[in-house]
């Protein structure tokens, strides 16, 4: 090989290496671009997702707890039964009423 070979071989990996520089500079430009994309919709999702997990401790700081839900539901229970006792007693007493009004107008003429 000689020396003009030599120097047409050395103009053409510089040829290759300015080509492969330049096609190195685009990805690298469109790497960063896409990358800057995808943080930014990574952003906006995460903003999302912090604005639902607010909205679920908003929400359960409006929930009733299991112990006041069991307090109230006992308290319920008792004033349930207090009512069903009236009424059993009432209707009792309206039998026994009942009763005496068909004896006494059964024996009085």
């Amino acid at each position: 090989m000689d020396l003009e070979q030599c120097a047409e071989k050395v103009n053409e990996l510089e040829r290759n290496v300015a080509v492969l520089q330049a096609e190195y500079g685009a990805h690298a430009q469109y790497t960063k671009i896409a990358m800057d994309k995808a943080e930014t919709v990574m952003n906006i999702r995460l903003d999302s997702m912090n604005e639902f997990r607010e909205q679920l401790s908003d929400q359960a700081s409006s929930f009733l707890t299991r112990d006041n839900y069991e307090a109230n539901h006992k308290l319920l229970e008792t004033k349930i039964e207090s009512l069903q006792k009236i009424v059993w007693t009432g209707i009792g007493m309206l039998l026994i009423v009942q009763i005496v009004i068909q004896i006494t107008m059964h024996f009085l003429p």
